[in-house]
């Protein structure tokens, strides 16, 4: 917060805090995922998790918000994966597109890395 007071601080972030949450809140509910599902492979409480798709102020907002990325892969990468368990796999390129831009991940031999 700097020279910022609180007041000024949750001013100006907030609205940037609820246009995140709402984003990762409109994908969980898209995919059929509960709350109290999402929250527990975050590794946070159901209301912490309500918080912060509100746009409330939470403790560790960059780390929750990394954490749901990598909740969003994990949920994507799985769904392609049971898609092809009938097929041999070699090698597959997976792009995840995010409002924050796009990762893609490489399956190798059943080994994920990033793609390069």
């Amino acid at each position: 917060m700097n020279n910022m007071s609180k007041a000024e601080y949750f001013r100006k972030y907030q609205p940037i805090w609820k246009k995140a949450g709402l984003i990762f809140e409109r994908w969980r509910i898209s995919e059929g995922l509960t709350k109290t599902l999402v929250a527990d492979k975050i590794g946070i409480s159901r209301s912490t998790l309500t918080k912060f798709e509100r746009g409330k102020y939470v403790r560790d907002r960059k780390l929750i918000h990394k954490a749901y990325i990598m909740v969003q892969e994990n949920h994507n990468l799985s769904l392609v994966i049971s898609s092809l368990k009938s097929q041999q796999i070699q090698d597959i390129q997976i792009a995840f597109q995010y409002d924050g831009g796009q990762r893609i991940m490489t399956l190798h031999n059943a080994a994920l890395r990033p793609a390069i």
